[in-house]
């Protein structure tokens, strides 16, 4: 039973790398952060037992990436509201807790008042991806209402006359 908690365990630890990865440079980045950092928690839960948790090399490449993550999203996700804008202040905060969640469940040690005060913050920077990526759809939504119009007026202009050209 340990060994397929374990693999299942390193195989979520990969995906929310991966997640962490993708963060920043296209659209759905926010979500990829909103992945990762679900799964960043599920681990941090205190209640998890050792055997929950993945190993020490998904471990360590989960926190490289999420300062991977927090570079690409400083590089992306602070200046345009079509691209997910988020608050820099709320991705340090959030993204520096990560990695220290990520460091207290390789060390097997997320009972910590300090490990609380972290989940709180992920948790913070989730709710602000979320609020993203709404702000986003509605950014991308005007952007096609008024790009939309202009293309409907192009399309008449550029249909065939009928008459004496035909």
């Amino acid at each position: 039973m340990d060994g397929i908690a374990t693999a299942a365990a390193n195989e979520r630890a990969k995906a929310a790398a991966t997640h962490l990865r993708r963060a920043g440079g296209h659209s759905n980045w926010v979500f990829e952060i909103q992945m990762a950092l679900g799964d960043i928690l599920h681990f941090a839960d205190p209640r998890r037992e050792r055997w929950e948790l993945p190993d020490t090399r998904f471990t360590n490449e989960l926190f490289a990436s999420c300062f991977d993550a927090l570079a690409h999203a400083l590089r992306w996700g602070t200046d345009t509201e079509r691209m997910g804008k988020i608050d820099r202040e709320h991705l340090g905060d959030g993204f520096l807790a990560a990695a220290r969640l990520v460091q207290a469940f390789d060390r097997e040690d997320v009972s910590l008042p300090c490990s609380e005060d972290d989940r709180t913050r992920v948790k913070i920077l989730i709710h602000h991806a979320r609020i993203a990526e709404h702000r986003q759809d509605m950014a991308n939504r005007r952007y096609d209402r008024q790009h939309g119009t202009i293309d409907a007026l192009l399309e008449t202009s550029t249909e065939p006359t009928y008459g004496m050209f035909s």
